[in-house]
């Protein structure tokens, strides 16, 4: 995930709305009936075309090869266009990685290691969890700290990891926090021109907190400094945090659909009565108190 965001940082619009003005609303009608994976809410790629298409008939008369050749090209180059990040797909990976802690959890298991560098982005932007500690070189990475015998991920770590050495499903959503803070900065390294060394130390048992990044919202910022509590007690559980992002999911995807539909009913009343199309989110949860909720 890390890599992605980084890549993706030319690409990225605050909303799709920006994308379809930009080509003046052209392809709203693709998504009407194939709706891309770049669009939230779809799990596959679907900007194939269709069967006839693919056998040469198009339903009135054969297509030549280079007919063929030219859609196939013309198709491929709007994939690419669309090919972009938004803040719909920001909210969707903090969404999918604290469902997938929320089933660790339920486990009772804890990561340890949980950054946007040990996250998969896989086929139409679903994110997978894992743990490439034994993978990756450790020794040649400036994010793991010496501690003693180990190399530690020190900017990830909760304080009671940090000077007590107690890792709990808690210290994980301190790490969480900081995985927030990376999606919405588009993979900025954390406390950014902070090095690691007794000062930083001071600075995390004073109880500071990074500032809002970039591209969250003040909600996501909430968020992220309810993940920060000192005392992880009071740091919200990752049901809570499932439930907030699911609700701020599905306000957001809403909001986006309505104010798309809103420019395309001026165009075309094809589409003025067009229902949203939404990523499965458990859309009656309410916003967890997370700065005064215990798990």
């Amino acid at each position: 995930l890390l890599n992605y965001l980084r890549n993706k940082r030319e690409k990225f619009h605050r909303t799709w709305t920006e994308i379809f003005k930009e080509h003046n609303f052209s392809f709203y009608p693709t998504f009407q009936s194939h709706p891309s994976s770049s669009m939230p809410g779809s799990r596959e790629v679907q900007l194939h075309q269709d069967s006839d298409h693919i056998s040469g008939f198009n339903g009135n008369s054969f297509q030549s090869e280079d007919e063929i050749e030219y859609e196939n090209q013309k198709r491929l180059e709007e994939e690419e266009d669309l090919n972009v990040l938004t803040f719909e797909d920001l909210l969707c990976f903090a969404y999918q990685v604290a469902k997938g802690m929320e089933f660790l959890e339920f486990k009772s298991c804890v990561h340890r290691d949980l950054a946007a560098r040990n996250v998969l982005v896989t086929h139409g932007k679903v994110v997978k969890i894992c743990d490439f500690g034994l993978a990756r070189d450790i020794m040649s990475d400036s994010n793991y700290v010496i501690r003693g015998n180990a190399r530690l991920p020190v900017k990830w770590m909760a304080p009671e990891s940090l000077f007590q050495g107690i890792y709990t499903i808690k210290s994980d959503v301190w790490s969480y926090g900081i995985l927030l803070w990376e999606i919405f900065s588009l993979g900025v390294n954390p406390y950014p021109g902070i090095p690691v060394d007794a000062n930083f130390y001071k600075l995390i048992q004073s109880g500071f907190k990074m500032d809002q990044p970039f591209y969250a919202t003040e909600e996501i910022y909430f968020i992220m400094q309810s993940c920060w509590a000192f005392d992880s007690r009071k740091r919200p559980s990752f049901p809570n945090l499932t439930s907030f992002l699911g609700c701020q999911l599905a306000d957001a995807e809403e909001a986006m659909y309505q104010n798309m539909e809103g420019h395309v009913s001026d165009r075309s009343s094809v589409y003025q009565n067009r229902r949203p199309y939404s990523r499965e989110v458990d859309s009656g949860l309410l916003p967890p108190q997370a700065h005064d909720e215990d798990s």
